[in-house]
This record gives structure tokens, sequence and C-alpha cells, in this order.
């Protein structure tokens, strides 16, 4: 699914289905569909394809399309004119930052290129060691005639493999729970704030806004202990990601910053329980963001 809200396109003249699908009904007052994404999203997903293959829904005053073909799905995704960005994306990178997940064009075509060492087909064959023991682990803690929350189990074994493969440290076992936990509860956080816009009333401290905020830094905090760990190791360490970005060069030839390495950290931690929570053949969501009709989306 991507989601993306939308400055309103002008109405072309005569009949364009691309430019006005029809809009789902059952929207709540000033909230549009936001409700109805918080309360059942797989549910209320599942759903929009009985209404035509692009539809119309609200995120209160913000509007987005549900694409429920996957040809289609497909289409928007490859055109040369893809981006990440959008209002919607920008409430994402207060956790992201602006690692590979956020940028676009040159810029994430150098980070992508500066990444790519820690994917090669050799080190892909070490990760898939750490996914066995994991899921091992994983199927070990369950017991005959035990009720578990797969979702759940799946989003910390899936932190845990990517923590383990690609942030070699001694504490990363400890660590990797600890991101699971963080992770969890910005995710809930981050979700409601992106479909449920509500402004203001995310700064007042609520338990629900302490727990966000407190799990936030944590997760920040803890990626900062993984790249000090690293760098106090010195050079001959295991050739992961995380050392591919301690050796990256700018244009210039300068190393990358601090900073850059901790988005692009944050950014790889992330993808992996999103991944794991993916659902296949649903809707897409997005919009254009100019007349245009050049998109920005965001992948969920």
């Amino acid at each position: 699914m991507s989601v993306e809200s939308a400055i309103p396109v002008p109405a072309a003249s005569g009949p364009d289905p691309l430019r006005t699908p029809p809009l789902v009904p059952g929207g709540a007052p000033l909230l549009g569909h936001a409700w109805n994404l918080v309360r059942d999203p797989l549910g209320f997903l599942a759903k929009l394809r009985d209404h035509g293959d692009l539809v119309r829904i609200r995120l209160g005053p913000k509007t987005a399309y549900a694409v429920c073909d996957p040809e289609l799905v497909g289409a928007l995704l490859k055109r040369p004119e893809y981006i990440v960005g959008g209002p919607l994306w920008d409430t994402l990178e207060v956790l992201l930052g602006q690692g590979v997940a956020t940028s676009n064009g040159k810029l994430h075509r150098r980070q992508r290129r500066m990444m790519q060492p820690a994917f090669r087909p050799e080190r892909i064959a070490d990760y898939a060691k750490v996914m066995e023991e994991e899921a091992r682990a994983t199927a070990a803690r369950w017991r005959p005639g035990e009720t578990v929350d797969v979702g759940a189990e799946m989003f910390r074994t899936a932190v845990r493999v990517v923590s383990r493969s690609l942030l070699e440290v001694d504490s990363i076992r400890e660590k990797a729970d600890r991101i699971a936990d963080s992770l969890h509860t910005v995710f809930e956080g981050l979700y409601r704030r992106m479909v449920l816009s509500v402004g203001p009333l995310y700064r007042v401290p609520t338990p629900a806004n302490r727990r966000f905020e407190k799990a936030l830094a944590d997760l920040h905090a803890l990626v900062d202990e993984i790249i000090a760990e690293r760098r106090a190791a010195g050079p001959g360490g295991p050739a992961d990601l995380l050392a591919e970005l301690l050796r990256a060069t700018d244009e210039a030839g300068e190393p990358i910053t601090d900073q850059e390495i901790h988005d692009h950290v944050v950014s790889l931690v992330v993808a992996a329980p999103r991944m794991s929570r993916r659902r296949c053949r649903g809707p897409s969501i997005c919009s254009p963001n100019t007349p245009s009709r050049k998109g920005s989306w965001l992948k969920k």
C-alpha cells in the first residue's frame, strides 16, 4: 500500500475517470476515512476494490486515490517520475531522517551505490544463516496449544535478522530486542499521525504521546550507541552495511557525516518490520501532487 496526500487537481472538461474517481462512501465528518484506517485498516482497504479499480478517499482535509488494480499499481511504481515525498511522507521523516528510504534522484542513487557492497550474493548467503537461526529461535519459543500473535512475532524476528546481519557489533542481540520494542511503539504513533492528522494535539503530553516520544528517542539513542561501538572497535571488523557506511565518502572524498550514517541505519532497521507486515494484493493508495500528474507515494 502507498499513501500520499494531494494538492487538488483542477477538474478537466468532459468525463475523465482518472481525474474524477468515485468517492468511497462511509467517511466521517471532518476526519473523512481516516477513522476507518485507524479503526480497521485491513478491513477498510480490502473493501476498496468493491468500488472500482481507482477510487478516492479523504484523510481529513487531504485527498488520496486508492489504486486497487495490481497492474495499475505496478505501472504507477515504475513511472520515471516516481518520487518519494508529500505531506504524509514528511511525517515519517521524524523517524527516517534523510536516509536512503526518503531520498530521490541523484542523492538516492549515490546512497544506494554506497550500500550496494553489503548486499553482494556472498553476503546474502551469510544473512540466510542468521534468518534460519532467528526463525528457529522464534519457533522454539512457541508451545503446543499456545496462542501467539504472529504479526508481533514476525515483527521482532525481522528486526533481529536485519540488526544481526547489517549491524554486527558485540551487543547487537540485546540491542535488537530493544530496537524492536521501540519500533513497535513508534510505528503505532506514526501511523495515527499519518492518517489522522490532528496537528497540535499530538504535542499534548498524554500517556500515548509520551510513550511515542520516549520510544522515538530510545530508538535514535540505540542507533547512536551501535555506531559508536563499531567506531570504537576500529578497522578489521565484519564487512557489513555499517562497515560500508563508515568507509563511505562524499563527492569531495570526505567521509559522510555521522548524521547521514545514522539516518541510513534507521532506514534499514525500519524496513525490516515494514516488510514483515506487508500484505500482498492489497490496494495502493496514492495521489498526484501536481496537475501534470507526477505522483509521489509513501510505500507501506
